[in-house]
């Protein structure tokens, strides 16, 4: 649908066009920060019962993959990640197609994914309304994500 920044989030909300939200992030803490406040906006739809959040998508394409981060993300938000996106070379080449994965790659392990994360989707059943983290929860995650990147830069060492 749409992020926060681009303007495309509410109103196919407040136009009833979705039931269900599920929202995309990577660990970086913009990324979080982002899908935080996307969920404030879910808070308000669900609050009123037009919308729902469905679940959390972790995208693997980060300079840190780390996926006990957006899992503790999303317990924190009382929902769980529903899939997950991999760091792949193949999604990378179907963009330059201008294909989908499926439609570059149909036999590839990461159309498998996509297909795994759409059957995920389809049958849940589990909507909620997401409390969003406070500033301080948000810290903590930059913490970790910071922690994360030091170590890694240690080994490199």
């Amino acid at each position: 649908m749409g992020d926060v920044v681009c303007g495309g989030f509410a109103l196919p909300l407040r136009n009833g066009l979705a039931d269900d939200v599920y929202i995309v992030t990577t660990c970086d803490p913009m990324a979080i920060y982002a899908a935080n406040n996307i969920c404030k906006g879910i808070k308000r739809f669900a609050e009123r019962a037009e919308a729902f959040l469905g679940g959390i998508i972790y995208n693997g394409r980060s300079a840190v993959n780390e996926p006990s981060i957006v899992e503790s993300f999303a317990e924190k938000l009382g929902t769980s990640v529903m899939g997950w996106i991999p760091m792949s070379e193949i999604i990378l080449r179907a963009e330059v197609r201008r294909k989908t994965v499926i439609e570059f790659a149909p036999e590839s392990e990461t159309a498998n994914k996509f297909r795994q994360l759409a059957v995920t989707i389809l049958e849940n059943h589990k909507r909620t309304i997401p409390e969003p983290l406070s500033d301080e929860d948000l810290d903590e995650i930059n913490e970790k994500v910071d922690m994360i990147i030091r170590d890694n830069e240690r080994r490199r060492l």
